[in-house]
């Protein structure tokens, strides 16, 4: 029985981080497209900066 609850914690954890990361991935193409949209010189470097986050 402890061993099925750590089986289930441990595949909670990795799909919270496999969500955590999904969403990250998502931010970081709005924020792109939000720079690039603005035509501002830093569009580059604040989508470089975002990846550099994950």
């Amino acid at each position: 029985m402890k061993r099925e609850l750590a089986d289930g914690a441990n595949f909670t954890t990795e799909w919270l981080t496999v969500l955590k990361l999904v969403i990250q991935t998502v931010e970081c193409r709005y924020r792109v497209r939000v720079c690039r949209t603005s035509l501002k010189p830093e569009a580059n470097k604040c989508a470089y900066h975002c990846w550099q986050l994950m």
